[in-house]
């Protein structure tokens, strides 16, 4: 097996752009957490606060699940990098994906073939127990009202109805921390304009 080691040599830009964005990434979550904070307090204040809105904001605060990634790609990935963080393990994380992304390429139809079709029955079987298992989240949130299936059908348009606010509401506060991010984003600019012409 041939391992083509990629050019190592990056800028300087290049190396401080993943810590640039994530320190981007935290100051907007910071602030997303603070204004819905803030949110809440105001509400508390004018004696609008209900235990609904309270369960609202703490689910908008607390960070989403990621959703596991589900590809004829992503499972080659899963076990070659394994072969070939074996053989190379001094190799950076990086260079590791380089030569898993080359390998993909080069890789056979039927293999890819093989492999996406494995990658959709995980998917398909992530999907069914993901289900199960927000149904019984449901379940256990909603009241214990009779079970017919007219109060079923109240409490799903009930639900549409909270999530079609709680949706309008998060792409207010979406638009306004997108606001602040460009409002930060020209700060460092200026900043950097400044620095580059004082030297």
């Amino acid at each position: 097996m041939i391992i083509i080691q990629p050019d190592s040599r990056l800028s300087k830009q290049q190396t401080m752009a993943p810590t640039t964005m994530k320190l981007m990434t935290k100051f907007v979550n910071d602030v997303k957490t603070t204004v819905y904070t803030d949110l809440s307090t105001e509400l508390e204040k004018a004696g609008l606060m209900s235990e609904e809105i309270r369960i609202i904001i703490a689910k908008l605060i607390t960070k989403k699940k990621a959703k596991p990634r589900f590809s004829g790609y992503h499972m080659f990935m899963k076990e070659y990098r394994v072969t070939v963080k074996d053989e190379n393990p001094n190799m950076k994380p990086q260079e590791v994906t380089s030569i898993v992304s080359k390998a993909w390429k080069t890789l056979d139809e039927e293999k890819k073939v093989e492999y996406n079709k494995r990658a959709q029955e995980k998917k398909d079987e992530y999907e069914a127990t993901s289900e199960t298992s927000e149904t019984s989240e449901t379940s256990e949130d909603s009241d214990s009202a009779s079970d017919t299936s007219e109060t079923k059908q109240n409490n799903k348009k009930e639900e549409k109805k909270k999530q079609k606010e709680l949706e309008k509401e998060e792409k207010k506060k979406q638009k306004e921390l997108e606001k602040e991010e460009k409002k930060l984003q020209k700060e460092l600019e200026k900043e950097e304009n400044s620095d580059d012409e004082e030297m």
